[in-house]
């Protein structure tokens, strides 16, 4: 198990991540709702042939849509989860390993039943497919074989297996044969440097977020350009006490100076404050806006501590 050196720019230790996370891949599939149309034989003019490509949309679902709007949304809160660590691969806090296995569990039922209702609502879909491109072949006096192609749509019986939604844990464990093949402290030596730029980029993105949030609600706060109040959403507030709710397990770096900073948001957001009581109390909303703002000038102050990083924007 790979241990966290002393990182250049935080300069000290930061603990060891390996044994607070796991690693989590999860996968999606779902039909494909587009082909590209040959352009030379629906485009008459030659340079328009070049210049432009076309897809076409073989169905206008909305079951089809339920699904991929629910497969966002789940994307969306495994995203706010987990941590950034390498392209397609996150880190999923242990602290929050239950929480999340009870999440993909409930939305693969969920997914289910939103794939059972397209499938049974796809005959008719088809139909509605085929009437529609007859009139676009009319319209744009082509043959319709140019545009119906049989072969890009699944059976009714094919059609769910183009479906499937998986997620797989994966610890740090070291596996006995790169010992054998007298590998290990070479691939032990990769893990830690890898880990530490990892926990860098992690202290880096929770302090980025946090600073975003925070920001965000304080700008809400503040009239418009003609001096009116603006309009303040509840995800302004929502989106900050949801990062409030899981820093804790989240912050496996043991950042002591987001910890503080932290403790003074959750002292003015905390979990039952409504968006209604800021709207309603224009001397509680005033206080709110100033203690927004010299909080968001603290951690504006910590995300430059490492520049030059890519961050994600908050949610």
């Amino acid at each position: 198990m790979a241990q966290l050196v002393d990182g250049p720019t935080f300069g000290k230790k930061m603990g060891t991540i390996a044994d607070k996370t796991v690693f989590i891949r999860v996968k999606f599939g779902v039909m494909g709702n587009s082909r590209k149309v040959a352009n030379n034989l629906v485009l008459k003019n030659d340079a328009s042939s070049k210049l432009l490509k076309i897809n076409q949309t073989l169905l206008e679902s909305v079951e089809l849509d339920a699904i991929r709007k629910a497969d966002g949304q789940i994307r969306t809160y495994i995203y706010n989860m987990c941590l950034p660590y390498d392209m397609g691969v996150m880190l999923l806090p242990l602290a929050l390993l239950s929480q999340v296995q009870e999440k993909l569990s409930a939305f693969q039922d969920e997914r289910s039943i939103l794939i059972d209702k397209f499938v049974e609502a796809y005959p008719q879909r088809l139909t509605e497919a085929k009437t529609k491109v007859q009139s676009l072949a009319q319209e744009m006096k082509i043959d319709m074989d140019l545009l119906w192609k049989p072969e890009y749509y699944p059976t009714q019986e094919e059609i769910r297996g183009e479906f499937n939604f998986d997620w797989q844990y994966v610890t740090f464990a070291t596996p006995e044969t790169l010992k054998v093949m007298g590998i290990y402290e070479t691939e032990k030596a990769k893990a830690a440097e890898k880990m530490q730029k990892a926990a860098e980029e992690i202290t880096v993105l929770m302090r980025q977020t946090l600073f975003e949030l925070v920001d965000h609600l304080k700008g809400a706060l503040e009239p418009n350009a003609n001096g009116k109040p603006k309009r303040l959403f509840s995800s302004a507030v929502t989106n900050i006490q949801e990062f409030l709710t899981t820093f804790s397990a989240r912050n496996i770096t043991n950042d002591s100076e987001l910890e503080s900073l932290v403790k003074d948001v959750q002292k003015l957001i905390h979990p039952d404050l409504s968006v209604d009581v800021i709207r309603k109390d224009e001397s509680f909303k005033t206080s709110l806006h100033d203690s927004m703002a010299e909080l968001s000038e603290k951690l504006q102050s910590l995300t430059e501590v490492v520049p030059g990083r890519k961050f994600r924007e908050a949610a």
